[in-house]
C-alpha cells in the first residue's frame, strides 16, 4: 500500500498590510521531501506563500493562500500524512489553524508539525486537538519513520524525536533523536518550481532585503552550534555538535545549481559557515574559480572571530563577496561574556572591522537592546560601540529588541523574574518583530518604551552619518544608491500599499 504525503510550509505573519511579504524557498519541506524520496516515498510540497495575498489574522495578518484555499488544496491531495513546517514562533497560530483545516477536510490523516516551537514546547503544540504529532529536532529521518509506521499501520511509540498522544490521550514524548555524524544530501530542487521564487525575488519579495542577484540560492552548508548564547534556540533543533558538508561537496552543489538553474549568487544562511576556517577557505577558493564570478554574502550573521585574517579576507574580497554580516549583540564586554554568554571579544570585532575596511569588504553587524538584567548604561555602551564601528569603518549596524522566545534561556530568565511586559503569543511576537515593533521585556531599569526611544535616536543618527558619508565620498554614495535602487519594489509597496 502506498501512502499520500503532503508537506505544507506555513504562511508568514506580518504586523501591517504595508509590511512586505517575503518568500523564501521552503528548505525544510525540501529536505523532508528529498529524504522521503530516497526512502521510496512520494510527497507533494505545497507553499501557500506564493500568492502573496494578505489576510487578517487576529490582531495581525498573514500572507499567502487563505485558510479556505489551503483547506481546499488539502482536500484535493487526500493525504494520509500532513507535515506542517512551522519554523518561527510568530507563525505558530497560523500553523495550528492549518492543522484545523486539515482535520476538517481529511479527518483520518495524521497531522504533524515540526520546527522550533514544536521542538521547544511540544506539549503546547499538542494542546491543539487537530495535531497528532509534534516533531522535535531535525526531521529528515523522523518523517521517513512516520511514513513507514503509517504505511504499516503501526504505533509511533518507537519513533524517536516526537511527542504524540497515547491510547489514553495523554501526551507521550519519545527519546530525542540524536543528529547523525553526516548531514543529509542537499535537497532535490526538482521537487518545486524554483523559477517562481526567482520571479518573486526579482519583483522585490526576496527573503533577504539586501538582495545580491537576480537568481540567488540560499545555502545551508553546516548544522550545529557549540556556543551557549542565552538568547538563541538554534541548538534545540540542530544540536551543539558542529557538522558540515566538505568544501568540495559545497562547491559541486553550487556548480550544479549554476548549470541546472543559472543561479548568479549565493547567500550562506548557516550561522557557522566560517567556523572551520580551513573548510571556509576552501569554499572561498572554489568560488574564486567560478566563471563568470558568482556574488555571495552571509546575511544571517556569522562569528567575527573566525574571520580575523588578512589573507583570508583578501581571498574573500577577490572571490565575489558582496558583503559579510556578523553578530555582535552587545557593546559591553562584561555583559556580553558574563550575562548573555556570548564568547566574543569586542577587540576582535574592531580588528575585523578595520581589516574589512582596508580590504574593501562591506560589513554589517547585528546588535540587540533590552536584554533582561541589562542596564541602560550597558545599552548606551552597545550603541556607542555600534556608532564607533559605523563612523570609523563603515560597518552598517542593525539593532533589534531582545525577543524572549519560549525554549530559550532568555525566556526562562524573563519568566522567572517577572520581566515579561505582556503575554508572549504568536501575534504579539509578530508585532514586536516588525519594523515598528515594541519590546517585550520590562525590568526595574527600563521599559520597552525607553528602549524603543533609544533605538529611534540611534537609527536617526546612523542615517545622518550615512548622508554625511555619501556627500563626502561619491563612490560610497553610488554603492548606497545602487542598494536603494535594487530595493525600489519594496519601497514602492511600503509607501503606496
Amino acid at each position: 500500500m502506498s501512502i499520500r504525503i503532503l508537506l505544507i510550509d506555513t504562511p508568514s505573519t506580518i504586523a501591517s498590510r504595508r509590511d512586505l511579504p517575503r518568500v523564501n524557498v521552503p528548505f525544510a519541506a525540501l529536505y523532508l521531501a528529498s529524504s522521503l524520496r530516497r526512502a521510496g516515498f512520494a510527497s507533494v510540497i505545497y507553499d501557500p506563500k506564493l500568492t502573496l495575498d494578505i489576510h487578517p489574522w487576529k490582531s495581525v495578518f498573514y500572507t499567502g493562500d487563505s485558510l479556505d484555499r489551503i483547506g481546499a488544496r488539502i482536500r484535493k491531495e487526500k493525504p494520509d500524512l500532513i507535515g506542517i513546517t512551522n519554523l518561527l514562533s510568530k507563525d505558530t497560530g497560523v500553523a495550528l489553524a492549518i492543522a484545523g483545516q486539515a482535520k476538517a477536510v481529511c479527518p483520518s490523516a495524521i497531522v504533524a508539525i515540526g520546527g522550533f516551537p514544536a521542538t521547544a514546547c511540544p506539549q503546547d503544540i499538542l494542546t491543539s486537538p487537530h495535531v497528532d504529532i509534534a516533531a522535535m529536532g531535525e526531521g529528515e529521518q523522523t518523517v521517513v519513520e512516520l511514513a513507514r509506521r503509517i504505511k504499516a499501520k503501526g504505533p509511533f511509540a518507537d519513533v524517536n524525536g516526537i511527542a504524540y498522544r497515547d491510547e489514553k490521550g495523554a501526551v507521550a514524548v519519545t527519546p530525542p533523536r540524536v543528529p547523525g555524524d553526516n548531514l543529509p544530501p542537499f535537497p532535490d530542487y526538482s521537487l518545486i518550481d524554483l523559477e517562481q521564487y526567482f520571479r518573486l525575488a526579482a519583483q522585490g519579495f526576496a527573503a533577504r532585503p539586501l538582495s545580491i542577484g537576480k537568481r540567488t540560492l540560499s545555502l545551508f552548508t553546516s548544522r550545529g552550534c557549540p556556543f551557549h548564547c542565552f538568547f538563541c534556540g538554534a541548538h534545540a533543533i540542530v544540536g551543539r555538535r558542529f557538522r558540515a558538508y566538505p568544501a568540495v561537496v559545497v562547491a559541486d552543489h553550487v556548480q550544479d545549481m549554476v548549470r541546472r538553474y543559472g543561479i548568479d549568487s549565493v547567500e550562506f544562511e548557516d550561522d557557522n559557515v566560517s567556523a572551520d576556517r580551513r573548510r571556509f577557505g576552501a569554499i572561498v577558493d572554489a568560488l574564486s574559480a567560478f566563471r563568470p564570478r558568482l556574488a555571495w554574502a552571509t546575511p544571517n550573521g556569522i562569528r567575527a572571530d573566525t574571520l580575523v585574517n588578512r589573507d583570508l579576507l583578501e581571498k574573500v574580497k577577490n572571490s565575489g563577496c558582496s558583503y559579510l554580516t556578523i553578530g555582535v549583540e552587545s557593546g559591553d564586554q562584561e555583559f556580553l561574556s558574563g550575562t548573555i554568554h556570548k564568547a566574543l571579544d569586542l577587540g576582535t570585532v574592531s580588528r575585523l572591522a578595520r581589516l574589512c575596511r582596508e580590504v574593501g569588504i562591506p560589513l554589517n553587524a547585528f546588535f540587540i537592546a533590552g536584554f533582561p538584567d541589562e542596564t541602560v548604561a550597558q545599552m548606551y555602551a552597545t550603541l556607542a560601540f555600534a556608532h564607533k564601528l559605523h563612523r570609523r569603518f563603515r560597518v552598517y549596524p542593525f539593532i533589534n529588541f531582545a525577543i524572549p522566545l519560549r525554549g530559550t534561556d532568555m525566556y526562562g530568565v524573563c519568566s522567572e523574574k517577572g520581566y515579561l511586559a505582556r503575554e508572549i503569543t504568536p501575534e504579539v511576537l509578530t508585532a514586536s518583530m516588525s519594523f515598528r515593533g515594541k519590546g517585550l521585556i520590562k525590568t526595574g531599569d527600563f521599559t520597552p518604551q525607553q528602549v524603543g526611544a533609544l533605538m529611534i535616536r540611534f537609527n536617526r543618527q546612523v542615517l545622518l552619518d550615512e548622508l554625511k558619508a555619501m556627500i563626502l565620498h561619491p563612490a560610497f554614495a553610488w554603492k548606497r544608491l545602487r542598494s536603494v535602487f535594487n530595493s525600489l519594489p519594496r519601497v514602492k509597496r511600503y509607501f503606496l500599499g
